[in-house]
C-alpha cells in the first residue's frame, strides 16, 4: 500500500525518534557482519589495485 507524502513526518524530531530505534536493534553480531563484509570488499579493491599497478608497470 502507498501512502501519500503528504502523510510523512520528515521533521528532525521523528529522525531522531527513528534513529533512536533503529540503534536500539544494532548488536555486536550487526556491527561485526558489517565490518567483515566492509573487509571483502576492500581486500578484492587492494588485490585489484595492486595488479593494476603490476600491470602498468610491465
Amino acid at each position: 500500500m502507498r501512502y501519500p507524502v503528504s502523510s510523512y513526518d520528515f521533521s528532525m524530531n521523528n529522525l531522531i525518534k527513528q534513529l533512536d530505534k533503529g540503534f536500539d536493534k544494532v548488536t555486536t553480531k550487526t556491527c561485526t557482519g558489517i565490518i567483515a563484509k566492509i573487509r571483502k570488499v576492500e581486500d578484492v579493491f587492494w588485490s585489484d589495485d595492486i595488479r593494476f599497478d603490476a600491470e602498468e608497470v610491465a
